[in-house]
């Protein structure tokens, strides 16, 4: 996900999925094989919000 994220490719993790039926689509046997999560790669469609952070002395006052 970093080496994506170098390139400019958002990703996110994904977990929650029916293992054999996943395996079922890519082929794989469930005997051998298991499915961890997902990483879906992509490209936004629309250019990502500015962020916007307040500053530390905005948060945290030092007594």
């Amino acid at each position: 996900m970093l080496a994506a994220a170098s390139l400019e490719i958002d990703s996110c993790p994904m977990e929650g999925f029916v293992n054999d039926v996943v395996l079922e689509i890519i082929n794989r046997s469930p005997e051998e094989y298991e499915v961890a999560l997902f990483i879906p790669l992509g490209f936004r469609s629309q250019a990502p919000y500015e962020r916007i952070r307040a500053s530390y002395e905005e948060k945290v006052q030092l007594i």
